[in-house]
């Protein structure tokens, strides 16, 4: 192979890093908005759940009907 050839080779590798670094960033920045959103959903349920048991601990609703 060339010189002419290798850099080619080196270009495209290069290329190909810099659209697999790009896709794990993007892939990194998702998980981290969802692992937000669950944490927000997960504090949610639980002040439900803590309504939800006081209201039933006072006699306002029946949980098991």
């Amino acid at each position: 192979m060339d010189i002419t050839g290798l850099a080619a080779t080196a270009m495209a590798m290069q290329k190909a890093s810099n659209n697999q670094e790009a896709s794990i960033a993007m892939t990194r920045q998702a998980i981290e908005s969802q692992t937000a959103a669950a944490a927000t959903l997960v504090e949610q349920v639980s002040e439900q759940a803590k309504a939800s048991a006081a209201a039933a601990a006072r006699g306002g609703i029946n949980i098991l009907a």
